[in-house]
């Protein structure tokens, strides 16, 4: 499914001076963290982390030399890869931008192909929005290590496809990585080029095709290359060295990411655990079976039926919980920046089972959010757990 990355325009005034270097543990969801007292004005459909840590942001390139991402015109395996982390000292740094505005407009142009059009006011709202990240801000010090979270964009969706969820996740202590795959709507490498998918990928299609099949393949192992990377930076790079938690790495992902996330699961013992965001596009979703924690967050109309299947194959340690009246949409950031009023609880019960998933299977501490129905979401219309 072809997926919208959006925000709204932010304007920022003051400045947050400081974030705890060492901050307390805090439930997912609600307590208060560092955004609660930040002192910039920010007006966005995203919540603001609620975690304790601020938020840093960098852009990387890892390439893989040994092939050519499928799809791809010029990058010669070039996967353009935003990181969210725990920041330490944020001084008077301002957050960064929500989206890479050619990235995003590469995205207005091809979704224009297929009869979606926006006014001027509304492509400057996407093209020059602001999140909650400030870009290069220092890791936090303490702990020693991190846990880190993959993420999986959707069908010819952005890497910033859930910013609003990777910075929940970072302000709550994880490392939070996203790669822009061969089918991304856009993606500009560092010397300017700007790559887009060499061949046309439709709103809709048939998850088995051979195209479908080799493009699913080809972001599993740009998903193992991803690991392999991050062990790189993990030995010797300025920021990341020694600081990422390597027996503690997880995914997620969104539509046909979420698809990817489980294959990863499926193929990879370097992951521990996942979570699909209502997941489809997977060739053979309801016959894979793996042993790691896994969770299913999905709607009623989820692009898979495949997803419910996916869950009965699971032994152990696995969920499946379906929001009442939750579009596909709205387990990305785009639904809450054209109808946030409609949405809303929808988007803070996502994050608030990713990050207690994650709290509980990759550091170990159990806030027992899974353990039965949230009681103040009756949007819940069925929690199956094993």
């Amino acid at each position: 499914m072809l997926r919208m990355s959006l925000a709204a325009c932010c304007s920022v005034s003051g400045c947050a001076t400081h974030t705890p270097d060492n901050p307390h543990s805090s439930k997912p969801g609600g307590i208060v963290g560092f955004y609660q007292g930040f002192t910039n004005h920010v007006a966005s459909p995203l919540p603001k982390p609620t975690g304790p840590f601020a938020v840093g942001k960098v852009d990387r390139v890892f390439t893989d030399s040994s092939r050519d991402i499928l799809y791809r015109s010029v990058t010669n395996g070039s996967l353009m890869t935003t990181i969210w982390y725990p920041a330490g000292e944020v001084g008077h740094r301002i957050s960064g931008p929500y989206v890479n505005q050619r990235e995003m407009q590469a995205w207005i142009e091809l979704f224009g192909k297929y009869g979606y059009h926006w006014g001027a006011a509304q492509i400057t709202r996407l093209t020059n929005s602001y999140s909650y990240s400030f870009p290069d801000a220092p890791l936090s010090s303490r702990p020693p290590k991190f846990p880190v979270v993959l993420y999986v964009h959707g069908h010819v969706g952005l890497r910033t496809d859930n910013t609003g969820s990777a910075e929940e996740l970072a302000s709550h202590g994880f490392v939070v990585v996203s790669s822009a795959h061969g089918d991304t709507a856009g993606m500009e490498l560092p010397d300017g080029t700007l790559v887009k998918p060499k061949l046309e990928f439709h709103l809709s299609g048939n998850d088995t095709n051979s195209i479908a099949v080799v493009v699913f393949q080809d972001h599993t192992r740009d998903l193992q290359f991803v690991i392999d990377e991050l062990e790189r930076l993990n030995a010797n790079d300025r920021v990341f060295a020694g600081r990422f938690d390597s027996d503690r790495i997880g995914v997620f992902g969104w539509s046909y990411g979420g698809a990817a996330a489980a294959e990863l699961c499926n193929v990879e013992p370097r992951c521990k655990a996942g979570v699909a965001l209502d997941p489809g596009g997977h060739p053979n979703l309801s016959k894979i079976r793996f042993k790691q924690p896994f969770l299913i967050l999905t709607g009623p109309h989820g692009v898979s039926a495949g997803a419910r299947q996916l869950f009965e194959q699971l032994n152990q340690d696995a969920w499946f919980i379906k929001i009442r009246d939750a579009g596909h949409d709205e387990f990305g950031d785009n639904a809450e920046f054209f109808r946030h009023s409609e949405t809303g609880r929808t988007q803070a019960l996502v994050r608030t089972y990713l990050v207690s998933f994650f709290t509980r299977y990759l550091k170990s501490e159990d806030g027992h959010e899974l353990d039965a129905p949230l009681s103040n979401h009756p949007e819940i219309e069925v929690f199956l757990k094993k």
